[in-house]
């Protein structure tokens, strides 16, 4: 049975545009510079995976303990922070390993590689390929975030297949334009506007131009 899962990355992982703040921050707080600063997000999204912990250069940069004092990690489907880690630039090494709580297989590592996080840059790691118990592997795939400007008329989304075993799929806003026209696995668009506020419903197809599902999103 194929599992369908395409992320439909936004600027607050729903349809929402930035709104206007009517309140005034005044909490006093050290914003970190870009100058020497690198900007990172991770995502699970490595179907049957156990729950993971993410580290660069051999520190570890995802996550905590539970309210058992646990060591917590990243599920499938899960994200790290809701927004983005500050982190020190590196051309160093990236490495996903199973949390140290899991009962199975406590601290096994599933992939270690290269990595670049330039300073004063986005990135977002995604935790991908379906896990395999025999295995024991996934890899990534890291993406440099090119965020567009702030923009309180209109949601700005973009889409990435990461469904390991869906092919090609196409995203069709309801009643509007194609938005991803045969999408590969692991290929992503560009981010784009759709108009907010609004209820906005996107339809994906597979390559037979099935119905495979859809979500209805409401811009704010």
């Amino acid at each position: 049975m194929k599992r369908y899962y395409i992320y439909v990355c936004c600027m607050a992982l729903l349809l929402g545009a930035c709104e206007e703040d009517p309140f005034v921050e005044t909490t006093k707080y050290k914003v970190p510079d870009p100058a020497t600063t690198t900007f990172v997000k991770f995502i699970n999204t490595a179907p049957r995976s156990p729950s993971l912990a993410f580290y660069v250069d051999g520190v570890k940069v995802t996550g905590g303990s539970s309210t058992n004092g646990k060591e917590a990690g990243l599920n499938y489907a899960s994200i790290f922070p809701g927004e983005y880690s500050a982190l020190p630039p590196t051309s160093g090494t990236l490495e996903a390993k199973i949390i140290s709580s899991d009962a199975a297989n406590p601290g096994l590592s599933l992939y270690e590689g290269a990595v670049q996080f330039e300073a004063g840059k986005n990135y977002t790691v995604f935790a991908v390929d379906e896990y395999s118990a025999a295995t024991k592997k996934i890899s990534t795939l890291i993406l440099e975030d090119q965020l567009p400007q702030r923009d309180t008329a209109v949601a700005m989304v973009r889409f990435i297949n990461l469904s390991p075993d869906a092919g090609p799929v196409t995203i069709t806003q309801e009643n509007g334009p194609v938005m991803a026209d045969k999408l590969a696995y692991k290929s992503v668009t560009s981010f784009m506007a759709v108009p907010a506020p609004a209820t906005t419903k996107l339809i994906f197809t597979d390559s037979e131009g099935k119905s495979i599902g859809s979500i209805t999103g409401a811009g704010k």
